[in-house]
């Protein structure tokens, strides 16, 4: 069912004995945690408001951090607020949508901000995906340090040869791994450890 703001607002455990809070524009009652949500609980402030910017900064002592709008967020923080909301979904009872607000509209229709938010989720999966296989079809390689000697990075034989792998996610900030590749080959994105023969199981 649609619940308005100023519902959600009474549900605080003082006006209304019940405890609800909203994430991503999606009521949830959380009274069964009181010991977490209530007036002496360490998550009190995320209830009777959608302050679901705050699930990913950690800022909800101030109605600046405790607000709906992840605007300027990466894909990924995204990716990691839906699995917040999942998490509610599963162990705590779910009300309804909050509206209007800024994820639905007085009907309880996504608004621009709920279809973006989708969009970058969906992004932040593929990527995922993606990220995964890779890492799986070209294994880790194996690496240790020590004070004396500095850094080494190595595959085993049939695992293939030490690169140092460059991509980059969605938010365009750059990925670096050591990873394990079957031939001997390098490029802008597959480099050649400083010192280390092409050929070489061992940097």
């Amino acid at each position: 069912r649609l619940v308005t703001p100023e519902e959600l607002r009474r549900h605080d455990g003082i006006q209304e004995p019940t405890l609800w809070l909203a994430i991503l524009g999606e009521v949830f009652d959380v009274t069964k945690g009181e010991r977490h949500y209530g007036a002496q609980g360490g998550y009190a402030g995320f209830v009777a408001k959608d302050g679901t910017r705050a699930f990913h900064t950690g800022r909800f002592d101030t109605a600046e951090g405790l607000t709906p709008d992840v605007s300027g967020l990466p894909d990924a923080a995204l990716l990691a607020l839906r699995e917040w909301a999942d998490f509610y979904a599963r162990d705590y009872a779910r009300v309804g949508r909050l509206a209007p607000g800024h994820y639905h509209d007085e009907r309880g229709e996504p608004t621009p901000a709920r279809l973006d938010f989708d969009a970058a989720v969906e992004r932040a999966r593929t990527e995922k995906a993606s990220a995964a296989a890779n890492d799986e079809r070209f294994p880790a390689c194996r690496a240790r340090w020590s004070q004396d000697t500095g850094g080494e990075v190595w595959c085993e034989r049939d695992a293939g040869y030490p690169r140092k792998e460059l991509t980059h996610g969605s938010n365009g900030k750059p990925r670096v791994r050591c990873a394990c590749f079957p031939d001997e080959g390098f490029s802008d994105n597959r480099q050649l450890y400083p010192g280390c023969a092409s050929n070489a199981r061992r940097c």
